[in-house]
């Protein structure tokens, strides 16, 4: 319950709509009025709150939200979209939207949360050897803890795409389309390096998986400009939001 009730009012602060925010602080106080919670109860407090269950990993039941019906993660390809894209969009908007002195509590939450509550029971271990391995408890700072979640979510498509043939190879995150300043020079080089065809090319910008470099399918830290891959991050989840954090960070850029 503890871990559930600081997601919560982790959320409190760095949702990026205040309306939400205000409605997690209220969820947070609900929460902490009691020591536990049997599944009733706690299912009649999702209600009363207008909080939908999703849909099982690999589900396609009408129950909860499947991956056609995401906005951001809409998808009916094995392996893409709905319910775990869905959380690394939230991941990275929570970082996008912490202050520099909050950004290590909200990494951790964000550690806490998946291996006590994700239901892939594998992707949770391997999440807590990334954490151990990658030394996420040593993040600190904006920069650095937003950083560490994006390069993980990196190796994470590395891995799946490494590991699964039964789903579409996931490219890096950002594409080259999205954010070609995120590459650095040698990278960007290398992946024209002897297209002679525009349409080649143009597969390439387009960022299709099937023609997709072995460098935009694998997580190698060298092919990266880290400096625009934060302002890249900064920008995309930090869109629309009313935080004071993201505020200050368009303010800034303009």
């Amino acid at each position: 319950l503890a871990t559930l009730v600081n997601w919560v009012e982790t959320l409190a602060h760095v949702y990026p709509v205040k309306e939400s925010r205000v409605k997690f602080g209220q969820l947070r106080q609900a929460l902490s009025s009691r020591s536990s919670w049997n599944k009733p109860s706690f299912d009649e407090l999702m209600k009363e709150f207008d909080i939908v269950e999703p849909s099982p990993l690999g589900s396609s039941s009408d129950s909860g939200v499947p991956a056609k019906d995401y906005r951001w993660c809409r998808s009916d390809s094995p392996g893409e979209g709905g319910y775990p894209c869905g959380l690394w969009l939230l991941f990275h908007t929570m970082m996008a939207n912490t202050d520099a002195q909050r950004a290590h509590l909200t990494l951790r939450i964000i550690y806490d949360w998946v291996v006590s509550f994700y239901g892939c029971v594998e992707c949770a271990i391997n999440f807590q050897q990334e954490w151990d391995e990658e030394e996420g408890s040593e993040q600190y700072g904006h920069i650095q803890s937003s950083l560490w979640l994006w390069r993980v979510h990196n190796m994470v498509r590395a891995r799946l795409t490494d590991e699964d043939d039964s789903i579409v190879p996931k490219t890096q995150f950002p594409k080259v389309t999205g954010c070609f300043q995120c590459y650095n020079n040698e990278t960007k080089i290398s992946l024209f390096d002897g297209m002679k065809e525009d349409n080649e090319i143009t597969k390439i910008m387009n960022n299709n998986p099937t023609h997709a470099s072995h460098q935009m399918l694998t997580w190698e830290p060298e092919n990266w400009n880290t400096e625009y891959v934060f302002s890249f991050l900064q920008e995309t989840f930090c869109a629309a939001s009313d935080t004071f954090v993201c505020q200050g960070f368009i303010d800034e850029a303009n």
